[in-house]
């Protein structure tokens, strides 16, 4: 369990990085438009093989379904540093073996009373143009009982 929250706690730091740097990325021909500020590869270094901000932007239809959009992509595509994160109940309690650790979600906000999100995954979901809703459940009592998966953390990321 501890994994699956620890991935869902660091992605906050990430994703308001991502946010703040899509919205410079807004307007094109504004000064930080061109910039190259995060590791859209998830490669390990932010170098020339990343986007600009403005690409960044362009990969949504507002800044947060862009960094959603991509985060996921750069995380469970293969290409970055770690290969494909997968959830640490991959291939446990009914999961596929190859079961992404990051998936996108619908969330307008965190649930309350506490619900659980997709199982033995964290949700990352654009709540609004500039927020996003982070969701982390486990996949249940001893990790293989689906059916009993319970939210680990919920919170709401938002641009600076």
């Amino acid at each position: 369990k501890s994994n699956s929250t620890k991935a869902a706690e660091s992605s906050k730091a990430d994703l308001q990085h991502w946010l703040n740097s899509a919205l410079k990325g807004a307007v094109t021909g504004s000064p930080g438009a061109a910039l190259i500020e995060v590791d859209t590869n998830w490669d390990g270094t932010v170098n020339a093989a990343d986007m600009t901000n403005t690409a960044l932007f362009g990969m949504g239809a507002n800044a947060a379904t862009a960094v959603v959009t991509q985060y996921i992509a750069a995380r469970t595509g293969g290409a970055g540093m770690n290969g494909v994160e997968t959830s640490p109940w991959a291939g446990m309690g009914g999961n596929a073996a190859g079961l992404a650790l990051f998936r996108v979600g619908a969330l307008a906000a965190c649930p309350n009373p506490a619900a659980p999100g997709p199982q033995a995954q964290v949700e990352l979901s654009p709540a609004t143009a500039t927020t996003i809703a982070v969701r982390a459940t486990d996949n249940g009592p001893g990790g293989s009982l689906p059916a009993s998966c319970a939210m680990l953390m919920c919170t709401v990321v938002s641009s600076e």
